[in-house]
């Protein structure tokens, strides 16, 4: 299986159940621009209950699930930039998220 991951190829699976970017601690999100500060404090704030996307199991907010890419890469998450394609956590990931595509994209689009 991890031959077919090659280098990510549009995968995304670790991706599609994330609900909001997943930074581990308020020091890590204190290095975004304020305007994806003020994105986060706003999705945050906009939640009930446990209407969150991660409650409902969501795609991560910043996930754009048309061309399969994150809309913020340069200013992803260290756990992000941390996942190795193909390691045992992309694994589980693939097994229950999206799987790998059908047609991989010819190159890394990130």
């Amino acid at each position: 299986m991890t031959e077919a991951l090659g280098q990510c190829g549009g995968c995304y699976a670790c991706c599609t159940k994330a609900g909001s970017p997943p930074f581990r601690n308020d020091a890590e999100r204190a290095g975004l621009p304020q305007s994806l500060r003020d994105e986060l404090r706003a999705y945050y704030a906009s939640i009930v209950g446990d209407r969150s996307r991660e409650a409902q199991r969501m795609p991560c907010l910043w996930l754009d699930e048309k061309s399969r890419a994150c809309l913020h890469y340069a200013d992803r998450p260290l756990i992000c930039r941390d996942f190795v394609v193909g390691a045992s956590e992309c694994l589980q990931f693939i097994q229950i998220g999206a799987g790998v595509p059908a047609e991989p994209w010819p190159e890394d689009p990130r």
